[in-house]
């Protein structure tokens, strides 16, 4: 018996769109990278890139649990000596909060042979950027609503 190979057509995948609004990180990380790696689909095969594409609406309105929003912190790194950055969520919330989905969707996906470079990642934005554009894509069929 032939161990049944799935072929990956790039043609077939979908756009997903994740409303993030009011929901919580980690669940919404879970969900990014589970359509990214294409762990949705029957046709699932862990050495192959099978996912669909997601785009993440209402990234500002992301709700985190218990005292997270000033305990947590996140590190970024510059190369240089004293280059380390410690930011809490609410810092980057106030700055850029697309960028508390982008981190942790790339955190989501640590381990996974595909993950470094992933081009895929999730396209975070917030309702003001998106909101026009996500409408004309449901609109023409081109995206497909996750759920």
């Amino acid at each position: 018996m032939k161990t049944y190979l799935p072929k990956v057509n790039l043609d077939q995948r979908k756009w997903h769109v994740i409303d993030a609004n009011g929901a919580v990180l980690g669940r919404v990380a879970a969900q990014v990278a589970d359509i990214l790696r294409g762990k949705n689909k029957p046709v699932f095969t862990p050495h192959l890139d099978a996912g669909d594409f997601v785009v993440v609406v209402n990234a500002e309105k992301v709700r985190v649990t218990g005292k997270k929003e000033t305990d947590k912190t996140y590190m970024s790194y510059s190369g240089w000596r004293g280059g380390e950055k410690y930011r809490t969520v609410a810092q980057i919330r106030a700055r850029r909060p697309e960028d508390l989905i982008h981190h942790i969707g790339e955190d989501t996906l640590v381990g996974w042979a595909w993950a470094p470079g992933y081009g895929r990642a999730p396209a975070p934005g917030t309702q003001k950027e998106a909101g026009a554009l996500v409408e004309a894509w449901v609109k023409i069929g081109a995206i497909c609503p996750a759920n």
